[in-house]
């Protein structure tokens, strides 16, 4: 249920600023390092995530 839910969370935008997409994944960090979500859980959601951050050029 709570993958879901962060799923949901990274489908919601189209693009996260990097202070953004820092914020989350240190969530999906903490949910990982409590066995809350699984690796490849984890993986999945930190790969959408990457997709999804703006580049600073």
């Amino acid at each position: 249920m709570l993958y879901i839910l962060l799923q949901r969370q990274v489908a919601r935008k189209s693009k996260f600023k990097k202070a953004e997409a820092e914020e989350l994944q240190n969530k999906f960090d903490v949910f990982f390092l409590n066995g809350r979500i699984t690796q490849e859980e984890y993986e999945t959601l930190t790969n959408s995530l990457k997709e999804k951050t703006e580049e600073i050029v």
